[in-house]
């Protein structure tokens, strides 16, 4: 066998792992996150491996990615001067995985087999989270004997509560793919369990996701606005069949929810945004490096470890993509992720058809993790990052393939190979 025949069947080989891994990740997510994060990897890495065999940076060329490649380089380089830069460098090596798995994703997800198994997979691993979720609800225990948190917090199968956001960044497209299939008994039932299960887990922000995604869709689909607003009605109906059933959840839902908002510097994240934003007021230019907040924090010159209503003042991340952005990398870095962002954002809207709606509903859930006054977890770990990056390249499968940059290419069999 040729040279380019051996390249020609290792590059059918990364495609293989590639089209049975991506289905597997939103499993992964929803047992055992750690494995998931190791498909991540593996799929990033075996997309670079496609692209030195082909050599063609095709992939890479999208102006969000280079973008995203520039920061990665800068943080790299300011992991090197940061407090502990071992683990400041570590973090920011590895980071890079996330943007390049959501181009593998794009890739896969372009071939109508590999899409359908992807929702049926992703469907089911919503529905089994939902369903769990409710099940502790119910009796106190979820399916693997774990017990709920508190009276008004679920963890279903995690070992803390974040049950509820997990759906809520994944249930979306799940249900509006079901639709798309004419699968209405199903679609119902994926979307209706989930709204169920973030209502019930006392998650704040998850449930202001509901109204984030809703919001989104009626500005993204004008000619479909009335049947997304009746089905954010059918969603409130249920909302407040669930809180007149439970009334403490209108306490833990929305009147703490109302406190926090209108209070939000006095509130338990108030408060770590304030610390946020005295670390980057510190360090603007060059910020503190990737995973260093938890280490810079303390110091007293950015005020006592207790906050207002003796809230603690640090935590392991500012909660907040922008502050965190910001701390670790400076207004640089900054800059650099809104810049992206806004690209990706650009890209979508431009090329993808958004009269389509499980595109629109994809964009939506992009747009609600990127809302910059939010709470939210690290965007640096993977049960955070994964779900992101895996809505950004299925939304990225909707848009045009993009063209191989001129260079030199592989041969006619290899070329072959990979059609």
């Amino acid at each position: 066998m040729t040279l380019d025949g051996y390249a020609a069947r290792a590059d059918r080989i990364g495609i293989e792992v590639q089209r049975w891994l991506v289905p597997l990740v939103p499993i992964a997510l929803v047992s055992v996150s750690g494995v998931a994060d190791v498909f991540c990897s593996i799929v990033a890495i075996t997309l670079v491996a496609r692209a030195a065999i082909r050599r063609s940076t095709a992939w890479f060329a999208q102006p969000w990615f280079i973008v995203l490649l520039l920061l990665w380089a800068y943080l790299c380089v300011r992991g090197l001067f940061a407090i502990r830069p071992f683990e400041s460098l570590g973090e920011a090596v590895i980071w890079l995985r996330y943007p390049v798995f959501a181009l593998a994703v794009s890739d896969v997800l372009r071939n109508d087999a590999d899409r359908a198994r992807f929702i049926k997979c992703l469907a089911a691993s919503v529905l089994f989270l939902s369903v769990d979720a409710i099940l502790q609800y119910c009796i106190g225990y979820d399916v693997i004997g774990r017990p709920q948190d508190s009276d008004l917090r679920l963890t279903g199968p995690f070992g803390r509560p974040r049950v509820g956001i997990t759906i809520a960044w994944m249930f979306l497209p799940a249900a509006l793919a079901l639709a798309a299939q004419r699968r209405w008994v199903w679609s119902a039932l994926v979307g209706g369990a989930s709204v169920v299960a973030i209502a019930l887990s006392g998650e704040r922000m998850a449930l202001a996701t509901l109204v984030l995604d809703a919001v989104a869709l009626v500005i993204l689909l004008p000619h479909r606005r009335r049947e997304a607003m009746v089905v954010a009605g059918a969603c409130a109906a249920l909302l407040l069949l669930l809180i007149a059933a439970r009334p403490a959840l209108y306490q833990r839902q929305v009147e703490t929810t109302w406190h926090v908002l209108t209070s939000l510097g006095e509130s338990h994240y108030g408060v770590l945004w304030r610390s946020g934003l005295r670390i980057a007021e510190a360090n603007p230019v060059f910020g503190v490096g990737m995973k260093e907040f938890r280490y810079v924090c303390p110091d007293p010159a950015y005020g006592p470890l207790l906050g207002p209503d003796n809230f603690p003042r640090c935590s392991t991340h500012p909660h907040n993509y922008y502050v965190e952005w910001t701390d670790a990398g400076g207004v640089p870095a900054l800059i650099g992720f809104v810049v992206a962002m806004l690209l990706l954002l650009r890209d979508l809207l431009r090329f993808g058809d958004r009269r389509d709606l499980l595109f629109s509903g994809l964009v939506a859930t992009v747009v609600m993790r990127l809302w910059p006054v939010a709470t939210n977890t690290s965007f640096f770990i993977g049960w955070s990052g994964i779900p992101l990056f895996l809505m950004v390249g299925w939304a990225l499968a909707y848009l045009p393939e993009p063209r191989a940059l001129p260079g030199k290419q592989r041969a006619p069999e290899v070329v072959q190979a990979l059609r």
